[in-house]
């Protein structure tokens, strides 16, 4: 009885009825994976993961009414990935396409996409307001890519805004901003003393997850289905442009020909297209992939550390030791001074600073010297920042196979109110 989101007086600002069917979809999926479950016998331990033995019948329900949306055809990815994220952040939401569920905010009321989750911007005589991006992706992230991805320069931006909005450069270990959330791309800006309160809607529910979660439901199942591949190439064509589809679609899908291979694309699929859009760690714990993607990226990154500074490690054959950079003006506003960069397309030996290009010290500055030792280690943005599971006293000891403590604790008060009914396990 529910109506589509083209039927309804607010679009996709309401539950619509493909909104209820991937919403149970997704459900399912989350019923048909992984979970960190206590050890009740040692309230010490993290815990352990577990998967339901009926799980198939979950992916089933998730085929079922994923597909339900696929099929009945009110959902397409038609806009551009750029203007996909333009426009939301200009308050338009096309109901038939990529968004099926978003939040409403309202503007001055609610909403701090563009302001806490974006692009930073000093405040200024400029109509914009200020913004300060507290969401930022690791160091190594924009470089997972392929380059000629059209999403990553949507989702990973380098830069920030001075008071004038001319570019600074805004990258390092800990990475950069999320460029799909802007108050730059707005058209009727909200006033120079503007600051959180955007507006912006929060998009929760999109085409192109239920397109990728139906075809890792397929393949858990039937394996890579040409269903399930359609359903992955409808995603890919989006992120590259048209004369790029033999290569960076047709011959990049059809070569996934086991169910292994396919779900590890299924994989970066996602860390690709939902970057900054609180997805991933929910998508890797319910995986039970959480601890091995962890494990893997502090040694990634410690590794960059060293490969940098001229050591040897298997497998790493250049890392972007630094970043080259220069302010060039703005041909869409030449009161303004944009960022020319170089190092991110292109990066290893042979790749030195162009005449005229500061140097910002990437992978090079992961290593520092230890004044009391006189030793380099790896950096402490990158030693601590995984303290809950994985850092520079335990790294030989954690194994990517072991959990992540992904669940909050308690309260103390929470615990004591309740008169011991209730008690934290985890570890906590």
């Amino acid at each position: 009885m529910m109506k589509y989101a083209v039927d309804l007086d607010y679009g996709v600002e309401r539950a619509s009825r493909e909104y209820c069917q991937a919403l149970i979809g997704q459900l399912a999926l989350y019923r048909g994976g992984w979970t960190l479950r206590a050890d009740k016998e040692d309230v010490t331990h993290v815990g352990y993961m577990e998967r339901g033995d009926n799980f198939e019948h979950y992916y089933e329900i998730a085929v079922t009414y994923l597909g339900k949306v696929i099929k009945e055809s009110k959902h397409d990815l038609t806009q551009s990935f750029e203007n996909l994220w333009m426009n939301e952040c200009n308050w338009k939401t096309a109901n038939n396409d990529d968004v099926i569920f978003a939040v409403p905010m309202l503007k001055s009321v609610t909403s701090r996409y563009g302001y806490n989750i974006g692009v930073t911007i000093a405040e200024g005589k400029h109509s914009y307001g200020s913004a300060r991006n507290y969401v930022t992706f690791c160091g190594t992230y924009v470089y997972s890519f392929d380059k000629d991805d059209l999403r990553r320069d949507m989702t990973c931006v380098p830069y920030k805004y001075d008071k004038d909005l001319n570019q600074e450069i805004d990258m390092g270990v800990t990475g950069m901003g999320v460029g799909k959330w802007s108050k730059l791309y707005m058209q009727s800006p909200l006033g120079a003393s503007s600051g959180s309160n955007t507006g912006i809607n929060s998009v929760r529910m999109r085409f192109a997850d239920v397109l990728l979660m139906y075809a890792e439901a397929v393949n858990e199942i039937y394996g890579p289905r040409d269903d399930a591949k359609e359903a992955l190439k409808r995603v890919r064509r989006r992120a590259f442009d048209a004369a790029q589809w033999t290569d960076k679609v047709e011959s990049y899908v059809e070569s996934l020909t086991n169910e292994a291979d396919f779900f590890q694309a299924v994989m970066d699929e996602r860390k690709w297209e939902f970057g900054g859009e609180g997805i991933r760690k929910y998508d890797l714990a319910r995986w039970n992939k959480y601890g091995e993607v962890i494990y893997n990226l502090y040694n990634e990154m410690t590794n960059w550390g060293l490969v940098a500074n001229g050591a040897y490690v298997p497998g790493i054959e250049k890392v972007p030791s630094n970043i080259y950079y220069k302010q060039v003006t703005d041909p869409e506003h030449p009161d303004r001074k944009v960022l020319d960069i170089v190092g991110i397309d292109e990066y290893g030996p042979g790749v030195g600073r162009p005449a005229g290009y500061t140097v910002l010290e990437y992978a090079l500055g992961w290593r520092v010297l230890n004044k009391e030792t006189q030793l380099y280690e790896t950096l402490d943005a990158i030693s601590w920042s995984f303290r809950g599971f994985i850092n520079k006293n335990n790294d030989q000891l954690v194994k990517p196979t072991d959990p992540v403590r992904y669940l909050c604790p308690y309260p103390a008060k929470v615990i004591t109110d309740h008169r011991g009914l209730i008690r934290n396990y985890y570890g906590y």
